[in-house]
């Protein structure tokens, strides 16, 4: 866990439960005398990924039930790598204040993208093939007032960055992306039994988990297409 990480040592899942009602439910006393959540339970998970959210970063994210439910602390990590990333490779330009960031496949919940725009006010452009992925990540972020910092584009399955490059001028800070886990169908049945815990890679969606080559080719096509649009510094 980074060591900025406000989860690094743990959640107090009592505190959460006497906050939110909707998460109390979930919480239970353990032999120890120790309260958690069952991590199996998927209905647990989404409880407790809104109770975190608006305890921790004031972020009221509607995560619906038949897509991937991310785990924020390590969302946060990925964003806490970015920051570390972008003080030691600074914007080439003096006087620079505006740090624009694109999030590929952001997803129904636009997690990275609002996690960004809510810690550290960057400008996020997020984008997603899929259509309801899209419009749920626009309600998100409407929902958190939030439309001035992040911005939600459906693109094709073709491209990365061509749509982006034609409705921006700006050169982005730098580009994030969660790669689908598996190659096709058949990788996905031998992989998920050893997945734990087993919510997190279910979804209905198959643009979310299933990429032609896997997640090795998902990066490397990103990689060789940034050569044609260098939209990212």
């Amino acid at each position: 866990m980074h060591p900025r990480n406000i989860f690094k040592n743990g959640v107090k899942f009592e505190e959460l439960a006497l906050k939110y009602d909707f998460f109390k439910p979930f919480v239970v006393q353990e032999k120890t005398n120790k309260f958690g959540v069952d991590f199996e339970d998927r209905e647990a998970i989404l409880a407790l990924n809104k109770a975190l959210l608006q305890e921790y970063y004031n972020l009221d994210v509607d995560i619906p039930r038949n897509f991937l439910i991310p785990r924020i602390p390590l969302r946060v990590n990925y964003v806490l790598w970015i920051e570390d990333l972008l003080k030691e490779f600074p914007a080439d330009s003096e006087g620079k204040d505006t740090v624009r960031g694109l999030d590929i496949g952001t997803g129904p919940c636009a997690i990275y993208a609002l996690l960004c725009a809510r810690m550290n006010s960057w400008v996020m452009y997020g984008t997603d093939i899929n259509e309801d992925s899209v419009k749920l990540a626009i309600a998100n972020v409407k929902k958190n007032n939030l439309e001035d910092n992040v911005k939600i584009h459906t693109v094709s399955s073709e491209s990365f960055f061509k749509e982006i490059f034609e409705v921006s001028s700006h050169t982005f800070d730098f580009c994030m992306c969660n790669p689908p886990f598996f190659s096709d169908t058949k990788d996905l049945l031998v992989r998920q039994d050893h997945l734990r815990p087993s919510w997190e890679a279910k979804s209905k969606v198959h643009e979310e988990i299933i990429c032609t080559g896997g997640e090795v080719n998902f990066v490397w096509k990103m990689i060789n297409e940034s050569k044609i649009h260098p939209v990212v510094r």
